[in-house]
């Protein structure tokens, strides 16, 4: 019996030197992104839960009527597109794309509840020109954090010690 709780003490503290914190990712949605030609922008993006990087996105832009600024075709933007990308949680996220940009740019730096998006935020395409939002914001989500590999070895060593301890426990019989 020692030998076994001894065994689950050592895998548990082993697991915990090796534990490395686990990390969530904060998806962000477009609330009420509106253009200047009655367009709008929808989708959301992805960052890591400290905000430094970029893991993905996907908004799709609506077409307009063609006035005053052009006809303008819906088109979804995505990560794996993307020609280049600038990234910074300060200042917001610039796509160049084969048929235009996409830039989001953010009123004060993005929080984990989101932000406010600046009117210099605005979808480019070829030929066509581009055009500026006039209302919108961005609001995060916070995916369910996966728990810590040492929070399992600590609770399965748990498990083993109190195993452990209830197989070495005599039983008492009593005769009446």
């Amino acid at each position: 019996m020692r030998k076994l709780a001894l065994a689950a003490v050592l895998s548990a503290g082993a697991a915990m030197i090796a534990a490395m914190p686990a990390s969530a990712a904060v998806v962000f949605n477009l609330d009420n992104v509106k253009l200047v030609d009655g367009g709008t922008l929808s989708g959301s993006f992805t960052t890591s839960d400290d905000l430094a990087t970029l893991i993905g996105f996907s908004i799709t832009s609506s077409t307009n009527n063609g006035w005053p600024y052009g006809n303008y075709t819906g088109t979804t933007y995505t990560l794996g597109d993307a020609t280049s990308v600038f990234w910074t949680s300060a200042q917001g996220l610039a796509a160049s794309f084969a048929g235009g940009t996409l830039h989001l740019y953010f009123e004060s730096p993005l929080t984990a509840l989101g932000a406010k998006l600046d009117q210099t935020t605005s979808e480019t395409q070829k030929g066509i020109g581009t055009r500026w939002t006039t209302s919108g914001g961005v609001s995060g989500v916070v995916a369910g954090g996966v728990p810590e590999p040492a929070t399992w070895a600590m609770m399965i060593a748990g498990f083993g010690l109190v195993g452990a301890a209830m197989r070495r426990r005599k039983v008492q019989v009593r005769f009446a």
